[in-house]
């Protein structure tokens, strides 16, 4: 038998730190605007059953996925309402226009629960590394080690990347996919991030990178002002039409999908990292202050709003906020450090953002002006 444990606390931003209080009558009534509500969901007594690894909101529930399977809430009441594919590792879960749920469960592959039915079930694909469903369908566009893998009408098909640049085997070896508005697949590879088109026409756009020899360094130049080529999350959203990418070297934003090669169109932030360089005929690391505050430059994952935005590292969430940075981590009060996945929930009056953890889920919500 679950247990819930729920607290309720006050995120306050307008001393440009960000603080956790239990108190809410603390709030200065002038300062309402930067404020965001902030909750955290437990289940007692083994926290073990919600090391979350992934969240969304679908069906009046919330799906979190754990390394013991799927829990489903009750997306008001916070009830714990079933426990699905116990003993499974979920790795990522989504929902189609059609209201089937979609889990991708590690070193299993895509299950799936269609909505008149009680469980899930696995549709026999190969292990994949992230997918996203087609916009208006039930299609699953999978990443591979191989490709493309696509699941429609119960069957696979997959789609070969053609490579291009100084390293192309690398084109299907993907680790994330994600669609836009126009259609168009994004998928981060090994190295380098393609644009698929169609499933015949590829763009490749690669950030400046570096070979690293015994005792040289090679410095080469991308054809765009792409921020890292090795991708930990994507996730483009349709209301800004903004894509986000999350990289080992930072964050990169690409504020118009449909114009790449304008550098107008990229924002990135990065925080203090290394840069290899030679000294005295020996490799060394040179120390390279970051242009942001971010606790760590190995991006896992970001959500944006109209007007904050959200950065998961394995050191914290940094929220960037009016002009203003904090982050949120073990230190501060918060539920954990590593920030697992983030999940944003549109209402009338405010957004919601889910934040899964291997502590549990925190969820923070945003007044309707601060949409």
């Amino acid at each position: 038998m679950f247990k819930i444990l729920f607290i309720s606390l006050i995120i306050s931003l307008c001393s440009g730190c960000l603080q956790l209080s239990k108190d809410p009558s603390n709030k200065s009534p002038d300062k309402q605007t930067d404020e965001l509500s902030f909750e955290i969901l437990k289940l007692l007594p083994s926290q073990s059953e919600i090391k979350a690894n992934c969240v969304i909101r679908a069906q009046n529930k919330i799906w979190v996925g754990t390394n013991n399977g799927i829990l489903s809430f009750d997306s008001e009441t916070l009830e714990l309402q079933k426990h699905y594919l116990k003993n499974r590792k979920i790795g990522k879960l989504a929902v189609s226009s059609g209201n089937f749920i979609f889990a991708r469960v590690i070193k299993k592959g895509l299950y799936s629960l269609p909505p008149d039915e009680f469980d899930f079930f696995s549709t026999g694909s190969t292990r994949i590394r992230d997918f996203v469903i087609k916009r208006g369908t039930n299609d699953v566009y999978c990443a591979t080690s191989h490709g493309v893998d696509i699941y429609q009408n119960s069957a696979f098909k997959t789609i070969k990347v053609r490579g291009q640049g100084e390293f192309p085997k690398n084109a299907n070896n993907i680790l994330k996919i994600t669609q836009d508005k126009e259609g168009n697949f994004w998928l981060g590879t090994t190295f380098g991030l393609y644009k698929m088109i169609n499933e015949s026409s590829f763009k490749l756009y690669l950030a400046n990178y570096q070979i690293v020899q015994a005792s040289s360094v090679i410095n080469k130049s991308g054809n765009s002002p792409l921020i890292g080529n090795y991708f930990e999350d994507l996730k483009y959203l349709e209301n800004l039409n903004h894509l986000l990418i999350s990289t080992n070297t930072g964050l990169s934003i690409l504020t118009d999908p449909q114009n790449p090669r304008n550098t107008n169109s990229w924002i990135s932030y990065t925080g203090n990292h290394g840069k290899s360089t030679v000294v005295d005929g020996e490799v060394v690391e040179k120390k390279v202050r970051g242009n942001s505050p971010l606790p760590s430059n190995y991006i896992l994952n970001a959500l944006q709003t109209k007007k904050s935005l959200y950065i998961g590292t394995e050191d914290g969430l940094t929220i960037f906020r009016n002009n203003k940075w904090s982050t949120l981590n073990i230190d501060s009060d918060f539920i954990d450090d590593k920030i697992m996945d983030l999940y944003l929930f549109k209402k009338l009056d405010k957004n919601i953002i889910y934040i899964a953890t291997q502590s549990g889920i925190a969820i923070i919500n945003e007044k309707k002006f601060a949409n």
